[in-house]
């Protein structure tokens, strides 16, 4: 699942504005919920300040993306009418699929319609 927040101001000028866009990746740990943007392990104060900083002091247009990992929290894959993983379901469990859900994420139509 995922979460997305953006910030911006209306503008009278008829070039687009510069944005930035931040990207949460979930690992192993709790689920993503509305405060994982502002409050979470996953996503650090930091990276909030940073796009705060270039919204008001750069005026740019801001988006922030939350994304869990498909094993934990909600998401988890099980086969159905299972209670419990097993080794089908644990096909996808691995580094290398993880990145590659953030490709897929980041070259989707749905994110590209954000920036």
């Amino acid at each position: 699942s995922s979460s997305s927040s953006s910030s911006s101001s209306s503008s009278s000028s008829s070039s687009p504005r510069e944005s930035a866009a931040f990207l949460c990746v979930g690992g192993e740990g709790p689920s993503l919920d509305t405060s994982v943007l502002v409050d979470s392990v996953h996503c650090t104060g930091d990276m909030i300040g940073l796009a705060t900083k270039l919204h008001q002091d750069h005026g740019m247009d801001i988006h922030l993306f939350a994304l869990e990992h498909r094993y934990y929290g909600e998401s988890f894959p099980l086969s159905e009418g299972s209670d419990y993983p097993d080794y089908e379901d644990l096909t996808y469990l691995s580094s290398r699929q993880a990145v590659q859900d953030v490709v897929q994420f980041v070259q989707s139509d749905e994110t590209a319609q954000h920036l």
